[in-house]
């Protein structure tokens, strides 16, 4: 089906005007009016002239429309009384009126046949309209006027006296039949009703017959067109750009501003019309652009208020310190820079003195007990030599070195043990080591006139014994004080560490923590509503 140049519809073939606007289906060009009537309010349709003391309301049909497109494409709004102006009717001529076109929820719409060159007998008579029902919720229809169209001469109209509409429809935009002149004595039947269901499919409508109309509108001069274009899309682009490319198609332009998170400043993120829209030139595009989001935080101050929302916050940064304490040694009395907290004396090591004494001394820091026993004490000089075997004990080292000529002074050693144990003495007889002789040149067995007393304890024979089961015996040792030494100390701080990041929160500040503070600001356009 051909659509119509002006306003998109579409048409049955063989129409050579179009049943919504009335422009020519080949030049989009309406003929009878030099003005965009589809933007007349609802209010002009209360103008009414009174033609033959009759009140004719406006109406928007044209003469080569079908009465059955008329009905069925009428908006479904409030019933709203349209007068028909300026027409003057044929003598006698009366019209049948249609007494109602009513339209039923949810049926499907009806197919409509034109009727086409109808001549009516004479003294025809027109009955108004009474009344076109719609339903709610439909798009209204733009209606052109019919123009130019002189009537026969004595022809009556009867006013449609109401169209009832439902409540919170879209308003019909009204134009008025003027100028119509029938044939004389053509008689029009009534179309009774028209049920048509919403929501139902577009029934595709019949082609006319190729016959010319009975009525045919004469052109108006120097009428203009309305020139419909596409609206482009301008999202993501600079405002001033979309601004420019939406100005050269002959659209008006209005800009607000939001804030995004996602679209970068001065960038459009919508625009009111859809991509792909026709609509008509001169229509005004609302768009919405982009004034970002928040700057990244930064210590310069924002000084245009005006135009910017600015927030802040403070940061905070440390580097901290311990405090040592150092220790020091010395023999020193005084050392500067330090305190004295501590004195001890160094002594040599400890010594015995390597004999048991009943004598009980005080002790100090020089002279102590080293083994405190009780019991008898064994002692005497041994040899710890290694070039002979004696086993004999001595009383003193001159009577051994006496008795052993051959040994020396430091083969010798004095050797002494505390034991609770009464051991008796043996005698022993002594001979020296080199001599060998046993019997008398006689031949008798010598009985040696050298006797040596000993006590045998733990394999050994001691010289002599002391004390008695009571007796206590004491070991000391000693030591010498070498010097004095002095304990210092004194506290000092290490080196600052390096500066924290920046953060939100910082640990006191003290001797052990130093901390810095600074005021961090960030910054977003002012949308529309803000300014």
């Amino acid at each position: 089906m051909p659509k119509c140049k002006n306003c998109g519809e579409k048409m049955p073939k063989g129409f050579s005007y179009c049943g919504v606007c009335g422009a020519d289906m080949v030049t989009g060009m309406i003929p009878w009016s030099k003005k965009d009537t589809s933007k007349e309010s609802i209010t002009d349709i209360d103008t009414v002239t009174k033609v033959n003391d009759t009140k004719i309301p406006k109406v928007s049909m044209t003469p080569s429309q079908d009465i059955d497109d008329f009905i069925n494409d009428a908006p479904k709004s409030e019933p709203i009384k349209q007068p028909i102006n300026n027409v003057t009717p044929p003598p006698q001529q009366k019209f049948t009126p249609l007494e109602s076109v009513q339209t039923t929820p949810n049926t499907k719409p009806v197919q409509k046949q034109p009727i086409n060159n109808v001549t009516p007998p004479p003294q025809q008579k027109f009955t108004p309209l009474e009344s076109v029902q719609t339903t709610p919720n439909t798009k209204p229809v733009q209606k052109q006027p019919i123009n130019n169209v002189t009537p026969p001469p004595q022809q009556k109209f009867t006013p449609l006296e109401s169209v009832q509409t439902t409540p919170n429809a879209r308003p019909v935009q009204k134009q008025p039949i003027n100028n119509v002149t029938p044939p004389p004595q053509q008689k029009f039947t009534p179309l009774e009703s028209i049920q048509t269901t919403p929501n139902a499919r577009p029934v595709q409508k019949q082609p006319m017959d190729t016959q010319k109309p009975a009525y045919i509108p004469k052109p108006t001069p120097n009428a203009t067109p309305i020139e419909m274009v596409k609206v482009p899309d301008v999202t993501n682009i600079a405002q001033d750009e979309a601004r420019a490319k939406l100005e050269r198609l002959g659209f008006k332009v209005s800009i607000t501003t939001e804030n995004s998170e996602v679209i970068k400043a001065n960038l459009i993120m919508s625009q009111s019309v859809r991509t792909g829209t026709n609509v008509t030139k001169g229509s005004e595009i609302k768009l919405v652009a982009s004034v970002g989001s928040w700057s990244e935080w930064s210590v310069d101050k924002v000084l245009d208020t005006n135009m910017y929302a600015v927030e802040q916050k403070k940061e905070f940064r440390f580097r901290s310190r311990t405090r040592e304490i150092e220790t020091h040694e010395s023999s020193e009395r005084n050392l500067p820079g330090y305190t004295c907290i501590d004195q001890r004396t160094v002594y040599s090591d400890w010594e015995d003195e390597g004999y048991y004494t009943t004598e009980d001394r005080p002790t100090s820091e020089t002279c102590d007990i080293s083994t405190n026993l009780i019991g008898f004490k064994y002692c005497g000089y041994f040899y710890i030599g290694s070039e002979y075997s004696i086993n004999m004990c001595y009383s003193t080292k001159r009577s051994a070195l006496i008795f052993n000529p051959n040994t020396k002074p430091e083969d010798w050693e004095y050797i002494e043990t505390v034991l609770y144990q009464d051991i008796p003495s043996e005698t022993v007889d002594w001979y020296s080591n080199d001599d060998n002789e046993r019997v008398t040149p006689a031949g008798d067995t010598i009985d040696c006139n050298i006797k040596m007393t000993s006590y045998y304890v733990d394999g050994k024979r001691y010289a002599m014994k002391y004390g008695s089961l009571s007796t206590e015996w004491f070991l000391y040792h000693k030591r010498t004080a070498m010097e004095t030494v002095y304990t210092y100390k004194r506290e000092y701080f290490t080196e600052w560490s390096e500066w924290s990041n920046w953060v939100d929160s910082a640990p006191r500040q003290d001797e052990l923590n130093e901390v810095e503070a600074r005021i961090l600001y960030r910054a977003r356009r002012k949308t529309s509503k803000e300014l």
